[in-house]
Parts: structure tokens; sequence; C-alpha cells
């Protein structure tokens, strides 16, 4: 029992991060209270089915597994939680745009059985930058996060022009989903004040952060003083940029990374106007 305590992650401050659906303004306290009422009290952890090793595997038509996502939400269900964050992967829409939307609908379907609402995730600063469409590596036994995929990846920032290229994709996504209210929140930026900016100069998959972290953390260190690090702070107003004018019914946040002052509010930390 104190395994499943332990496991469970309350989703909490979501209203404290959340933007106005109206493009251009945050939500007011009252809108914040209002949506939190609405939701009730959330509980829940970030979800990748047990049969996926990240966001690809999850998401590509040959590894979509409804049966696995099925059963495994049915578990949360089981042990009281009704919310889950999940996270996409812009490449996963590149290969099949109408096929990854039906794929989302059908998660949505099956989290709306177990009674479960849904954070998605858009983009994330997190593990390997150099994502592959296709076939997943295999896990590494007892490695956290060993086939975890940044999005966008080095490829894309470190050539910011070619941003430009995912607003398909988030404008996609919205235009299906945008007032859906199956969907908590969106979150459309996880962690991007991680290390990302260093990571992207791995050129070698063997020095990858999930096969050796203390190497890959002097690495970071060291990483070449002439390297491109990309503003991750533009990077979240951009995709909040690119939310505007869709008008979707539930908040917008940007994760958390590190909370590096004690005076740090939310709003200056992560949140950024729609304009």
């Amino acid at each position: 029992m104190m395994m499943v305590k332990n496991s469970v992650l309350l989703l909490v401050a979501i209203a404290l991060l959340a933007c106005t659906a109206t493009a251009g303004s945050r939500w007011t306290p009252e809108q914040a209270q209002a949506w939190s009422k609405k939701v009730g009290w959330l509980v829940g952890c970030n979800f990748t089915p047990s049969t996926a090793i990240n966001q690809l595997e999850m998401w590509q038509a040959d590894t979509f597994d409804p049966a696995t996502i099925d059963r495994e939400l049915g578990w949360a269900e089981g042990i009281g939680m009704n919310s889950v964050r999940v996270f996409l992967h812009h490449i996963a829409w590149e290969q099949d745009p109408s096929g990854f939307l039906d794929r989302m609908d059908k998660f949505l379907e099956l989290a709306h059985k177990h009674k479960i609402g849904v954070m998605f995730v858009f983009f994330d600063g997190c593990w390997d930058p150099m994502p592959r469409p296709g076939k997943q590596r295999s896990p590494r036994p007892h490695v956290h996060n060993s086939g975890w995929l940044q999005d966008p990846g080095r490829e894309i920032l470190s050539h910011p022009a070619q941003l430009d290229k995912l607003e398909p994709y988030v404008a996609a996504v919205f235009g299906r989903f945008a007032q859906d209210d199956r969907i908590h929140a969106w979150d459309l930026f996880n962690e991007r004040k991680t290390r990302i900016e260093s990571a992207m100069a791995i050129k070698d998959r063997s020095l990858s952060c999930p096969t050796r972290p203390h190497a890959c953390s002097l690495f970071w260190k060291r990483s070449l003083p002439g390297l491109a690090r990309p503003n991750l702070r533009s990077r979240s107003q951009w995709a909040f940029g690119r939310a505007a004018g869709t008008s979707p019914s539930v908040g917008l946040q940007s994760s958390v990374y590190a909370w590096n002052s004690p005076t740090s509010s939310a709003s200056t930390a992560t949140v950024h106007s729609t304009t």
C-alpha cells in the first residue's frame, strides 16, 4: 500500500500555471478557481504504457497498443487516479497526421471509460536529443528513461528557423481537440530548462545520458563554447504563441524544471502570455 501511495503524483498547482483560453491574457484567479472546482481534486501520474519505451513507440501506428493502455488505465482507476499526463511527439504526427489524431482520440476514449482526464504534453526538453522514427531501441534494464526522446530534438533546435515546421502539428492537434472536455489541461513544453543545449552536442549515442550519466554531466559542463544554445524561454513563448487563436477550453502551462529562488512565482518561472 505504501508503494502505491508513493507512486501517486498529485497534479497540483495547474491553476497557477494556466493561461486563458482567450489569446493574449492569463486566467484571473476567479477563472482558475472555477476550473479547479469543475475538475475537482486531481490525482494521477505521467502515463506511458508498459509496451512503449518512449513517445514514438506509444504513438506510432505499428506499436500503438490500445489493449495495454485500456488495461493499465484500468489499474490506475482501481487505485483512485482520475488524471494522467501523456507525452506526444511531433515525429509521430509527421509520419501519419490523421492517424496520429485518431490514436489520440482513441486514448481519450479509453481514459474517459475509466473516468480519467488527460493532460497532453506537446514538447519535452529531456533525454535523447536525436529522435528518429521507426523501430525504437530496447530498454536498458535498471536505467531511468533509457529510451526517452526530446521533442524537438537537436536537428530542429540547432536551426531555430526550423521551429516553424512544428506549427502545423500544434495547429492540427488544437484544431481537433481544443474544445474536448476529456482534456484537463495542456502542457506545451516540459522541463524547458534542462541541459538540452549541451545535450545537443552529443554526437556519439554511447555518450548519451541514459548510458553514462556521470560522464554526461561532466560533458555538459565542458561542452563546446561555440555551441549554439537556443533560448528555451523563447521556445516556450513560441509554443504559447502557436496556441494563440485556437481557443482551447482549458488552461495552458509549461512545466517547471528548476525553482532556483524561494521567491520565484509560477507566473515568472513558466507562464507566458499567448500573445
